[in-house]
């Protein structure tokens, strides 16, 4: 059996954190009429931070989560718009704005309680099972997930393997028998309703291709398991049967039930 797991559904995504790390960037390093008052100079960092992130959705993330721009040119396109940012104040703290700028945006990525245990549960599936890890993400989102993966799991041994911007349709492999496929290596988002916003839209859907492409393997012989309903109603159009289409709060559940029991 292959697995196809949304890599999202095995650690903790906030983007309201991030949106918080932006905001005290900007209420650090800008003017503001609202300086004088505290709690209305964080509300209206919040506030533009909100705005900024809307204006370049389509133009500078989603670019960079297909593939279209690597780590380097994202994070230059956030310099720009965080120009204001003091170089010499920050000369003390020992970081760069870049530095700061990355932090910012990882700042999402996360190990709660309630999945922390998730990815040991994968590596143990994957002593006789085939996982596949999809997701829509950036290098350096991925980069942090992993990063939290190592911490918590300082025994696993990983294959030396490269996070970087590429675009090769091809999975990466970071352990015997798991392998990544994140959208910026395949330039589609994991639904076809995703891709179908796209301009020009994408005529494959990632978890198409990875059944379609990639595995070619008997649709029952294929799992697939997020915490998104649009994976599972995708997994269901490409034909893979119900029983094999997971929610992946009810799927670790069990799964790490399972595993405690045997030992």
């Amino acid at each position: 059996m292959t697995i196809i797991v949304n890599l999202s559904s095995t650690h903790s995504w906030d983007i309201r954190k991030s949106f918080a790390a932006f905001a005290k960037i900007h209420k650090e390093h800008s003017s503001s009429c609202f300086s004088c008052s505290s709690t209305l100079h964080s509300m209206s960092s919040y506030a533009w931070v909100l705005w900024k992130y809307r204006n370049i959705d389509k133009t500078c993330i989603q670019p960079y989560k297909l593939g279209k721009m690597d780590s380097d040119q994202f994070l230059q396109e956030l310099a720009t718009i965080f120009d204001f940012v003091d170089e010499e104040k920050l000369t003390l703290t020992g970081k760069s704005k870049l530095d700061l700028l990355e932090e910012a945006w990882n700042a999402a990525i996360g190990l709660d309680d309630n999945v922390v245990s998730r990815f040991s549960a994968l590596i143990e599936r994957a002593k006789t099972e085939l996982v596949y890890l999809v997701s829509n993400t950036n290098p350096l989102n991925v980069k942090s997930v992993f990063e939290h993966f190592k911490q918590q799991n300082p025994n696993i041994l990983f294959i030396n393997f490269d996070l970087k911007h590429q675009q090769n349709n091809t999975p990466i492999e970071i352990m015997p028998n798991v392998y990544l496929c994140p959208s910026y290596a395949f330039q589609c988002f994991k639904t076809s309703e995703q891709n179908a916003l796209l301009t020009p839209p994408s005529t494959m859907s990632l978890i198409e291709y990875v059944i379609k492409d990639i595995l070619k393997s008997p649709l029952s012989e294929i799992k697939v398991v997020s915490q998104y309903d649009g994976d599972l109603k995708e997994a269901e159009k490409l034909g893979i049967p119900c029983e094999n289409i997971h929610h992946a709060h009810v799927y670790f559940q069990n799964d790490i039930l399972e595993i405690k029991n045997k030992r």
